[in-house]
């Protein structure tokens, strides 16, 4: 089992959230997220509604100041939105990442309203974002805002 630190920065719009954690309490805050969420009918690992509700969860939970919520439902979009379910390459990737340098870092990007086509993670060594010349942190906006 992979232990080494795992960085999680989630900018939401200008806003940045921020956990680390171990790879086995991510898996553990993915778990208990999802059972949090078993009681809506809909809602089921890897599926687009889901996801959607996912990150509205999210946007809410930034607005109320919840920072774990948030980072808990960013480790949900991470490990379990559509398409991850097929090998989930997002995971082989931290998992990768964390054996070729002892840590990682994921980053999720979205706009300020969480809208699931703005939103992109990326897996990386750890290093300060701010650094990187290649990431694109500029502020995400939506169309109704823009």
């Amino acid at each position: 089992m992979l232990t080494s630190t795992i960085s999680l920065l989630i900018q939401i719009g200008d806003h940045r959230y921020a956990a680390t954690v171990h790879l086995d309490e991510a898996d553990q805050a993915v778990a208990e997220y999802t059972e949090q969420m078993a009681h809506l009918p809909s809602f089921r690992e890897f599926h687009m509604a889901s996801a959607a509700i996912v990150a509205s969860r999210m946007m809410s939970a930034a607005m109320d100041g919840r920072h774990w919520d948030v980072a808990a439902a960013g480790w949900w979009l991470v490990f379990k939105r559509p398409g991850e379910e097929r090998g989930n390459p997002a995971r082989q990737m931290l998992e990768r990442t964390i054996r070729e340098t002892g840590g990682a870092r994921v980053i999720l990007v979205t706009d300020e309203v969480c809208s699931l086509d703005s939103v992109h993670i990326h897996v990386a060594a750890l290093w300060t974002p701010e650094t990187d010349p290649r990431l694109d942190l500029r502020p995400r906006l939506s169309r109704k805002t823009a």
